[in-house]
């Protein structure tokens, strides 16, 4: 599926988060807006995951399309551009 991580912390929901090899370092190009409590996230596709709290919610985040898209591109122009490192997207609560 790519070199795509996600990365559920306890206490600050999940990154989506791009490794490049070249570099050995990951990125973080979007996160959750919202802190949740997670006790379990499952991946449905390459864009979009399934999680839920502590409390029982349950909820669906997906990443935009267009973004997904952009994504390896503002990566590879990360270093040639400073204001690139302080991008970073949002993803879409679905449910």
């Amino acid at each position: 599926m790519g070199d795509r991580i996600y990365v559920a912390d306890s206490q600050e929901s999940v990154f989506f988060m791009k490794y490049k090899k070249a570099e050995n370092q990951l990125y973080i190009y979007a996160d959750d807006t919202s802190s949740r409590y997670l006790t379990t996230q499952l991946q449905l596709d390459y864009d979009t995951l399934c999680g839920a709290d502590k409390f029982g919610n349950v909820f669906m985040m997906r990443l935009p399309a267009d973004l997904s898209q952009q994504v390896c591109f503002w990566l590879k122009h990360r270093q040639q551009n400073s204001l690139a490192s302080k991008w970073s997207f949002s993803v879409w609560i679905l449910c």
